[in-house]
């Protein structure tokens, strides 16, 4: 006589395995989440202990009395010439006899100064405004395309920038200040972008424009002989992303390698307006030439 099997212990025997791997899945998924959770806290705090000499200036200052001297006063009145007849379209002007590139950074500052009647306290807490974004924004594209290691380091080269310059970068409203974190967005956004985040480029042109507008010497090529050269640095880095994209697919998925961001220097000549020169072109502005030509020269 043939006996039926009984499938209640087997049943049961399976249901309680898996109910075991519902378990274990449930708690590497916790266990991830609250990692992400402490993660993301950790990336608020360090971003805001950097953002905290910022929001101090902004605090104090505001409703403040500030009579700008000098170049300081000439920013503060093209900031209130953005919504008048005589509405900027180059950038701060210099003492060699000739403007900045552009006016972006006047044109950003003019609405919040515009709601407070464009007194002078609201040009400089506009400039501390905009430097405080560039942070933030860095600390944005660091964590959403790194993590929090990423958000960290570049948290550090912004203090180390800062610390290197002094305090007073944050509250003097002029054009290299207010360059120096978009500087370190720019070579953020370089960085990530070498390693194959293509689609950050658009931002890394925006903030490359608002960098030659507001300082020239941010510019990538000079001017010589009335033909634009850009540096060798520049021309191998993109012979390098090129042969990076047209290499065949890695088997185990897409490569990601640190990139090298180089700085070029360049040098204007100090030499006061009018005066012949050879650093000077024949237009009677000064040339941008790479500090190796220098070099060359002596």
């Amino acid at each position: 006589m043939i006996e039926p099997l009984n499938l209640n212990d087997e049943g049961a025997g399976v249901a309680r395995d898996a109910v075991v791997l519902t378990e274990a899945d449930d708690g590497t998924s916790s266990g991830g989440s609250a990692r992400g959770r402490y993660d993301r806290w950790f990336a608020i705090v360090i971003t805001m202990v950097v953002l905290l000499p910022f929001v101090t200036a902004i605090v104090t200052r505001v409703g403040r009395s500030y009579l700008p001297v000098q170049d300081f006063a000439v920013i503060d009145l093209r900031v209130r010439d953005v919504f008048t007849r005589d509405i900027p379209l180059v950038g701060p002007y210099s003492r060699y006899g000739w403007n900045h590139p552009g006016p972006l950074a006047f044109w950003l500052v003019a609405p919040f100064a515009a709601l407070f009647g464009s007194p002078a306290w609201a040009t400089q807490v506009g400039f501390v405004m905009l430097q405080a974004t560039a942070v933030v924004w860095t600390a944005i594209v660091s964590w959403r395309r790194r993590g929090l290691w990423a958000l960290a380091l570049w948290m550090a080269v912004v203090c180390a920038s800062y610390v290197a310059v002094g305090p007073a970068a944050i509250l003097e409203p002029w054009g290299p200040n207010v360059a120096l974190p978009f500087f370190v967005l720019f070579c953020c956004l370089v960085w990530l972008i070498s390693g194959d985040e293509v689609t950050l480029l658009p931002q890394a042109a925006v903030v490359g424009s608002f960098l030659v507008q507001t300082h020239v010497g941010y510019a990538p090529a000079g001017r010589r002989r009335g033909r634009v050269r850009c540096p060798r640095h520049v021309a191998s880095l993109r012979e390098a992303l090129a042969r990076r994209h047209s290499a065949p697919s890695h088997p185990l998925g897409r490569r990601r390698r640190p990139g090298a961001v180089a700085a070029f220097p360049l040098r204007v000549s100090s030499l006061p307006a009018g005066q012949p020169s050879a650093g000077r072109g024949s237009d009677g502005l000064p040339r941008l030439e790479p500090e190796g030509r220098d070099r060359e020269r002596s």
